[in-house]
């Protein structure tokens, strides 16, 4: 049948031509026609196949989908868009011109649709990724289906990268598109002359891929996630998947200590102030992190005598009972946190890439050393507050 639709004479005739080839499976696949009166809530659809030639179409009072799209805090969001698609076996396809916008407290309202089928409801927005549901006409209830609510991750993190040849060569003009739950849509995006592009994105995982045709079609994806910068897409013209590329926290040499309240050190963090900082974010669970503390209390005194104030961040989930027990048995003499809420995130806003992680700061408490190994405390405290 034909995509865009065509409409009926006076009598309720029609006639359409179609092409079965032009929906690109190669899977069985189930057709339908679909006939609608959106002003009348009239609705009707009937399964077709490759040769039928001629058929009636019977239209009766449609359901009418009703629901909300909101932000992550529950507000509803003006102008997103909805759309529906009707499901037939493993394939879907959007009911024409069913693409509405919902009003300034996000409600939407779709008529005339087809009962008796499986749907699913597409809603996006400028600035937010997308969100899916599934319904069911035969939920409806007085031809009405409240489908709920559906909402939308904000696209606040900017992805950037770049594509190049198998010869590590930026590959101007290559076409981007990207994917991934609850992400918006990513497609009409190009390379610039350098090979590179920037995206918009949510928070959470997506795959990038990049095409480029011409006299050879070559292709290339990565799976990464918001906010990760200078991704690396290689294509080629058997194609290449490239492994996982996370986000990584950025450091914080040059910057000032973040809140330190998000530590919540107990013992005498007060000292802190206007001192030299040495934090040591661990797992006492680990061995590696076991090892950096016992360093770190034999060199206390010494510690000490330089003005370094020492402080220590259990970074992995733990009871506190547990963490006191770490603390009596290896006479912990510092501050020491336990970061209860949201451990994944502190971590991150504290540039913590692995653990053991150590951090230095100058007297002025800005982070001048991170990363570092117990083994090269001494030359690093030397070149920080001694120089």
């Amino acid at each position: 049948m034909s995509r865009q639709g065509i409409s009926t004479d006076k009598e309720g005739h029609f006639e359409a031509q179609w092409n079965p080839d032009e929906w690109g499976s190669n899977q069985p696949t189930v057709y339908y026609l679909v006939a609608r009166h959106k002003e009348r809530n009239l609705a009707g659809s009937v399964e077709i196949q490759k040769d039928t030639k001629t058929m009636d179409v019977t239209v009766k009072p449609g359901v009418v989908f009703r629901g909300k799209v909101v932000n992550p805090e529950g507000q509803g969001i003006d102008r997103a868009n909805v759309t529906v698609m009707l499901r037939a076996s493993s394939w879907g396809s959007g009911l024409r011109d069913e693409r509405i916008m919902t009003d300034a407290e996000g409600i939407f309202e779709m008529q005339a649709i087809p009962p008796e089928h499986k749907y699913d409801i597409y809603a996006g927005a400028d600035g937010y990724g997308q969100s899916r549901q599934e319904v069911r006409t035969e939920d409806a209830v007085d031809g009405r289906l409240e489908v709920g609510t559906l909402t939308l991750k904000p696209a606040n993190l900017t992805l950037t990268g770049v594509v190049v040849d198998a010869e590590d060569k930026p590959v101007a003009g290559a076409d981007i598109y990207g994917h991934g739950e609850g992400q918006p849509d990513l497609y009409n995006i190009q390379t610039d002359e350098q090979g590179k592009f920037t995206l918009k994105v949510c928070e959470g995982r997506l795959n990038i891929q990049a095409n480029v045709q011409g006299a050879r079609r070559l292709r290339g994806s990565i799976e990464t996630e918001g906010g990760v910068a200078e991704v690396k897409i290689v294509v080629s013209e058997a194609g290449s998947d490239g492994r996982f590329v996370p986000k990584e926290p950025a450091s914080l040499v040059g910057k000032a200590l973040p809140d330190m309240a998000a530590l919540s050190l107990a013992g005498d963090a007060g000292t802190m102030k206007d001192q030299p900082v040495l934090l040591c974010f661990c797992d006492m669970n680990q061995r590696p992190s076991r090892h950096t503390v016992q360093e770190l209390v034999k060199k206390a005194e010494e510690l000490k005598g330089k003005g370094v104030v020492v402080a220590l961040v259990q970074a992995e989930p733990m009871e506190q009972k547990d963490l006191d027990g770490w603390i009596a048995k290896y006479q912990i003499p510092f501050p020491c946190g336990l970061l209860k809420d949201q451990p994944d995130k502190t971590k991150f806003a504290w540039g913590v890439k692995a653990l053991p992680w150590l951090l230095l700061t100058d007297r002025q408490q800005v982070v001048r050393a991170e990363g570092f190994t117990v083994n090269e405390l001494e030359d690093t405290v030397k070149n920080t507050i001694e120089k």
